[in-house]
């Protein structure tokens, strides 16, 4: 569309037009801010400071000991490099530990080490204790309604970004 095309619109057209834009500037500020928010490195009661990021990849390491890169990779829709880069920070800070499997020596498996299930239940804690401060928040400015709503359209757009 050229310039000259967008003034044919008919003029509630243009209208819908920046209300639509306007949202998706507010989707894109949002994603923005929470980007920031789940890099940010936060003590989740342990006394160490980790990202978000670190520390719900340690969460699926504790809930399914023995997992592997390729497994969390396709379960966080991440490529192996961005999850062994992780990896890498939780291995060093001594979190998890990398074993080989029994069955296969070329396939490693995750698993969390008792620092990285202490952190892993402080960061469970943690979590619920923010989830329902933030819930009660967002009660402020939104009903309940409204936030199961957003709910749908967050799991909508995780099934459209999966595909």
């Amino acid at each position: 569309m050229n310039e000259n095309d967008s003034k044919q619109l008919p003029e509630n057209a243009m209208v819908e037009d920046k209300a639509l834009m306007a949202k998706a500037d507010a989707l894109f500020r949002f994603v923005m801010l929470y980007y920031d928010f789940a890099n940010e490195k936060k003590d989740y009661g342990t006394g160490e400071c980790v990202s978000m990021v670190e520390a719900h990849t340690l969460m699926e390491i504790a809930d399914h000991p023995g997992i592997t890169v390729s497994f969390l990779a396709e379960r966080a829709n991440r490529t192996k490099g961005a999850i062994s880069q992780t990896i890498k920070k939780l291995d060093h800070m001594k979190y998890i530990t990398r074993q080989k499997t029994d069955s296969d020596q070329r396939i490693v498996g995750l698993y969390p080490t008792e620092r990285g299930m202490r952190l892993h239940q402080a960061h469970r804690e943690y979590d619920y204790a923010e989830m329902c401060s933030t819930f009660d928040e967002l009660l402020e400015y939104c009903s309940q309604e409204e936030l199961d709503a957003f709910f749908r359209v967050v799991n909508a757009y995780l099934k459209i970004f999966s595909t």
